[in-house]
């Protein structure tokens, strides 16, 4: 039987080296050719689409898409409805997206200003329920290899 622990340990360390990692090397290089908006999802209370496990699944790759897509049903195809905080946050995800798609630029007036990423400031914007912040050198605290 495999302890939480352990299980928890691995999963970090997955996500950091599978995602984590490479997104900031991939920031990192495309930033010098082209505008780059960096995000964070971060909501750990996402809704979950998949099988429960031993540990929380966290804010994990694709849960974001819950948020930008109404009525999205997920690997299982059920729905899960979003709380109103969550509903909140996917409308402020909704209003970046859709300002990027008609200008080429996420921001407006009403929104967090989400500064583009750059090498020597890596501008992230975190999405979380108590709204979207901008942080930079999120990388910073990340320990990828060089």
């Amino acid at each position: 039987n495999v302890s939480t622990d352990y299980t928890q340990a691995f999963s970090g360390d997955l996500g950091k080296y599978k995602f984590v990692c490479p997104t900031i090397k991939f920031n990192d290089l495309f930033s010098k050719k082209v505008a780059l908006y960096s995000y964070e999802f971060a909501d750990k209370s996402a809704p979950q689409y998949i099988k429960p496990i031993s540990i929380a699944y966290g804010a994990y790759h694709t849960g974001e898409l819950a948020y930008l897509f109404k009525d999205f049903r997920g690997a299982n195809g059920s729905l899960t409805k979003l709380n109103p905080s969550q509903a909140e946050l996917s409308k402020t995800m909704v209003n970046y997206w859709a300002n990027f798609i008609k200008t080429g630029n996420p921001n407006s007036d009403a929104l967090v200003n989400w500064a583009q990423y750059q090498n020597n400031a890596k501008n992230t914007l975190l999405f979380k329920t108590d709204g979207a912040k901008l942080i930079q050198e999120r990388s910073s605290n990340r320990s990828c290899p060089k």
